[in-house]
C-alpha cells in the first residue's frame, strides 16, 4: 500500500483550435451575436459551445450508427432566408489535439454528405454526419476529427474567424462506462491499518468527478481514480477514514452482456512480491454483483488476496453520476 497522495487530475478537453483572444467578454461568447447580427457571421459549434471540442461517446457494438460530429451556425436572429452551404477543409491543417488523442484513421469511417454542412432555410443550425462502426476503435483510446471552414455558398457571409476551426473526439464506449460515485466497505485487513467494517463514500473534486469505469471492450471497463491519484487503482480508506489505495492493483470489471451480472474482477497489474489478485467472493448474496439497467449502477462483491494475508473484502457500490469526460 502506498501513501495516498491529494492530486487532481484535470480532463479537459481543450477549447477552440483558434487564434486566442484577449477580450474577455469575447472570449466567453457573449459579444458575438451583437458581431453577428451586423456580418452574418457562420460558426462551427453549437449554441452553447461555439468553436469548441465536442465529445462522442459510441456504444461498442458491431453496428454501423451515424452520429452528428460538427455543426454549423448562422449567428443572426432570423433564420437563413435560403440554404446556406458550407464546405469543410480538412487538408492543409495543423491540429493539435489533446495529448493521448489520435486522429481517427480514414478507413475508420465515411461522410455520407461529404465535406458539406447546409443550413436550411428557415433555420440557424446544419450537422455534418460520419458513418462508423465503434467496432473497431480501440476502446483504450480517444480518437479526434478536426475542421475548419472552406468555402460558404452564396456568398454575402463572413467565417467567424475565431470559431472556424473545430475539432471532434470520439470513443466507444460500452454501457458500463461513466463517472461514478464509490461507497465502499471493506474488511479484513483491520492489522494493517485499513478501514474495516465501515462504509465509507469515496471524496470527489469540486466538478464531481471521482472513480470512472473506462471501457476495455464490449464487456470490461477498469477502474480508474480521478479524485486523488489519477490512476486505475483500487482505491480504500484506513482505519481513520483516510483516503488511501493499494499499489500494484487495477481492478477490471468483467460482465455477461445479456444477463448484467459482474462474472469477474481481475488485476490488470503484473504481481509483484505480494502477488496481489482479485476475485469475485464465492460467499456474496445472490442479489449482488451485477449491473442495474435501469439506475446504471454497479454493485459488487469481491476479494483482494495477498501472498502472507487474509482476504481483503471489498463491497463496492458504484452510483451513477453521468457520461465520464
Amino acid at each position: 500500500m502506498r501513501k495516498y497522495l491529494k492530486t487532481i487530475a484535470f480532463f479537459g478537453l481543450a477549447a477552440a483550435l483558434s487564434s486566442c483572444l484577449k477580450d474577455k467578454p469575447f472570449d466567453d461568447a457573449e459579444t458575438g451575436l451583437n458581431i453577428a447580427n451586423s456580418s452574418k457571421l457562420i460558426q462551427l459549434g453549437g449554441a452553447n459551445a461555439p468553436g469548441r471540442s465536442e465529445t462522442v461517446g459510441l456504444s461498442f457494438d458491431d453496428k454501423v450508427i451515424t452520429p452528428i460530429v460538427v455543426r454549423a451556425r448562422l449567428l443572426t436572429e432570423t433564420p437563413a432566408p435560403t440554404d446556406i452551404v458550407i464546405t469543410l477543409d480538412t487538408t492543409g491543417q495543423s491540429v493539435q489535439f489533446p495529448a493521448g488523442v489520435v486522429k481517427l484513421p480514414n478507413s475508420f469511417y465515411t461522410l455520407p454528405k461529404g465535406l458539406t454542412i447546409t443550413i436550411p432555410a428557415g433555420q440557424n443550425e446544419g450537422t455534418l454526419e460520419i458513418r462508423t462502426n465503434s467496432i473497431q476503435f480501440d476502446p483504450s483510446t480517444t480518437y479526434g476529427l478536426a475542421f475548419k471552414i472552406g468555402n460558404i455558398s452564396p456568398g454575402g457571409y463572413a467565417i467567424a474567424q475565431n470559431f472556424n476551426t473545430f475539432y471532434t473526439l470520439l470513443s466507444a464506449k460500452n454501457k458500463y462506462d461513466g463517472n461514478y460515485e464509490l461507497t465502499i466497505n471493506t474488511s479484513g485487513w483491520a492489522a494493517f491499518g485499513i478501514s474495516d467494517g465501515v462504509t465509507r463514500v469515496w471524496p470527489s473534486n469540486s466538478d464531481k468527478t471521482s472513480i470512472f469505469m473506462i471501457t476495455k471492450s464490449g464487456n470490461t471497463v477498469d477502474m480508474f481514480d480521478d479524485y486523488g491519484f489519477g490512476t486505475f487503482i483500487q482505491v480504500a480508506f484506513t482505519s481513520t477514514g483516510g483516503a488511501t489505495g493499494f499499489g500494484a492493483t487495477s481492478p477490471r470489471f468483467i460482465f455477461d452482456n445479456t444477463t448484467n451480472k459482474l462474472t469477474d474482477v481481475v488485476n490488470t497489474t503484473p504481481p509483484d512480491a505480494r502477488n496481489r489478485v482479485f476475485m469475485l467472493n464465492p460467499s456474496a448474496p445472490g442479489n449482488t454483483n451485477y449491473f442495474d439497467p435501469a439506475t446504471h449502477n454497479i454493485f459488487a462483491n469481491y476479494i483482494l488476496k495477498q501472498t502472507g494475508r487474509p482476504d481483503q473484502s471489498i463491497v463496492a457500490t458504484f452510483k451513477y453520476v453521468g457520461p465520464r469526460p
